[in-house]
């Protein structure tokens, strides 16, 4: 297995939901923990979380606050690379509560055996907040963040084409674990 760093991103402001992702209940448990125990499982040196540090885990797990205000994932995903002290970082979204530690360790594996981040992409769409990227990707996330070029796709890709990341598509049968809740109405668990 490789050694790599694992980032909780968190640090979403939850609009759409109308209140805070991290907190809703999944078989009973805030998600939060739910994903922080799934980042656990893959065999992380280090797993910590990519939001505000007056979260909901205050006082138990290191919040990292992200590079620069209202930036989206991009400024969590810059302030997660800027603490990892790993060749590696997972990272995995708040609110993905079907994504499992079998299907992470299996990124993991591909990032170490081919030497590159591992994006996964679903039905044509890039997913990176379910992924592995290189520690050294680091200047690319800050240009991005300086220049305010905001959105992730070209930032992928630019990763991608600089051999950084190789997007890694999704089969069908695994898609499910890419279920992510953004309004009430995805919610598929009771509350």
């Amino acid at each position: 297995m490789t050694l790599h760093s694992a980032a909780l991103l968190a640090g979403g402001q939850s609009t759409r939901m109308g209140r805070d992702k991290a907190t809703l209940l999944v078989e009973g448990q805030p998600l939060w923990r739910r994903q922080l125990a799934v980042l656990a499982a893959t065999g992380a040196s280090a797993v910590f979380i990519s939001g505000k540090k007056d979260g909901p885990w205050a006082g138990e797990h290191t919040a990292i606050p992200d590079a620069a205000p209202d930036c989206g994932p991009l400024g969590g995903l810059t302030a997660a690379l800027r603490h990892c002290t790993s060749a590696w970082l997972l990272v995995l979204a708040v609110d993905m509560p079907k994504m499992t530690p079998t299907f992470l360790r299996q990124l993991l594996a591909e990032a170490e055996r081919e030497q590159c981040g591992i994006v996964p992409t679903l039905r044509g769409f890039i997913e990176p907040l379910a992924a592995v990227y290189p520690r050294n990707a680091l200047p690319f996330f800050e240009a991005a963040l300086q220049s305010r070029q905001l959105k992730l796709e070209p930032l992928i890709r630019t990763l991608a084409a600089a051999g950084l990341v190789r997007l890694r598509p999704v089969p069908e049968q695994e898609a499910e674990l890419f279920t992510n809740w953004n309004t009430p109405s995805d919610i598929t668990e009771p509350l």
